[in-house]
């Protein structure tokens, strides 16, 4: 690891940690405040290749969807989430996993393609959804019921397909739902706004 790199990894932990002891890293705080200026690098740019674990989403009114997604379950995955891209294949998403239920606001900071936010209750049953956020509006948008996960997709899919709050989303090529996260509490996560 470079000597940059080791600066970077212990500036994000130092800050990651002076912000939970000043903010309590507790649901209800803006899961991006805390990312770092650069992105660092994907695994796409670091030329590996691996089978993406993909959400299926079920709509009542309609035909099943099937979406790639990467998985933000670490507080520095999360506080990145798709920030710095400048695209996003129509069959491609990003799945959040919170420590535990709760309120989780997300802003557009860096991040420059329009995006649906689809918000899910332990067990993948759609709890709200907040549709076509903008590039880079840094205002904190959620949802009013708490959530355990959130699903990043392309501004509009949400609409295109019908999704609705009480529809079922399933996950393939990983765990359950409830076992995909740490049941205990991250004090560095979220990024506080």
């Amino acid at each position: 690891m470079s000597p940059r790199a080791v600066l970077l990894a212990v500036g994000l932990i130092v800050a990651s940690a002076l912000v939970s002891a000043c903010r309590g890293g507790a649901p209800g705080r803006d899961v991006r405040g805390a990312a770092p200026e650069k992105p660092p690098a994907s695994a796409r740019e670091r030329g590996e290749r691996h089978e993406l674990p993909r959400v299926v989403l079920h709509p009542s009114r309609g035909g099943a969807v099937s979406i790639g997604v990467e998985i933000a379950e670490t507080p520095e995955a999360r506080a990145r989430g798709l920030m710095f891209r400048r695209e996003l294949a129509e069959d491609r998403g990003m799945l959040f996993v919170f420590p535990e239920e709760g309120h989780w606001p997300f802003y557009m900071r860096n991040t420059y393609i329009p995006l649906d936010l689809i918000y899910l209750d332990a067990e993948g049953r759609v709890v709200g959804i907040v549709a076509n956020m903008r590039p880079m509006d840094l205002t904190p948008r959620g949802i009013d019921h708490p959530a355990r996960y959130a699903i990043e997709v392309n501004a509009h899919t949400a609409a295109r397909i019908g999704l609705e709050v009480g529809d079922k989303v399933s996950i393939i090529g990983g765990p359950s739902w409830d076992s995909r996260a740490d049941p205990r509490p991250s004090a560095a996560s979220p990024a506080p706004n």
